[in-house]
Parts: structure tokens; C-alpha cells; sequence
């Protein structure tokens, strides 16, 4: 399979359009515009991860069940994958321990979302 070693990007999966366009727009203060994807659903995602890798993925917790697909697929099996809920209630444990996944309680504060670009996201070079 051809596909992207390393793509600098963090893909968001969130079903609920209003989360999807807030978690983007909050997003764009800390990622240039070519950083960041959202997309809407499980498949669109599976089709993204056929073709790059991206840095790390933010999945809303309606959508954890695509988890043991995402780590058997090329891109998939080392990318740091966070699940984010509203609630702890949401987050199925089983899964995450299984899966090596990480966890983020909604809304979302700017120091989160920093947090996961500076972890994620390589420092660009000085030149």
C-alpha cells in the first residue's frame, strides 16, 4: 500500500456538525489550516487513513467502536488516537486500555487543545 509515512496533521472525527465546527474553529487558533481535518464519519475516515498518516486522531466517543479497525490498518497501528466525550460514562475503558488510546472530557479548553499539538505536531525548524 502507498500511503504517507508522517502527514503533520491531526484528524478530528465528530459526527455532530455543530461539535465538528467548534472543535475546528477552536482549533484553528492553535494550527495553521493545513494542520487540521475534520470529518464526519467512521467511513470517510477509514477512506482519509487509506491514504496518509496523520500525527494524531481526536474521535468523538459515539464513534470508539472504529477503534480496532483504525490499529489494524497500516496508518493506524502507532498513531495516538484520543476519544473525546462529555462525559467519563462514555469513554468505554475496555476498549482504550486494549487499544492504547487516550481520553479528553468535552468542551474542549484551549490549553487541551494545545497540549495535543505540542505533543503531536512536530516543531516546525529554525532556520
Amino acid at each position: 500500500m502507498n500511503f504517507c509515512l508522517f502527514c503533520c496533521m491531526i484528524v478530528v472525527l465528530e459526527q455532530d456538525p455543530e461539535q465538528r465546527l467548534s472543535l475546528h474553529q477552536q482549533w484553528q487558533n492553535n494550527l495553521p489550516a493545513d494542520n487540521l481535518v475534520t470529518v464526519a464519519d467512521a467511513t470517510e475516515l477509514l477512506h482519509l487513513l487509506a491514504s496518509l498518516r496523520p500525527a494524531a486522531l481526536c474521535i468523538g466517543s459515539e464513534n470508539q467502536s472504529v477503534v480496532p479497525t483504525i490499529r489494524n490498518m497500516p496508518a493506524g497501528q502507532e498513531v495516538p488516537i484520543i476519544v473525546l466525550a462529555f462525559s467519563s460514562l462514555q469513554i468505554d475503558r475496555t476498549l482504550a486500555k486494549q487499544y492504547n488510546t487516550h481520553f479528553i472530557l468535552k468542551p474542549l479548553r484551549p490549553y487541551q487543545l494545545q497540549e495535543i499539538t505540542d505533543r503531536y505536531l512536530p516543531v516546525p525548524s529554525q532556520k
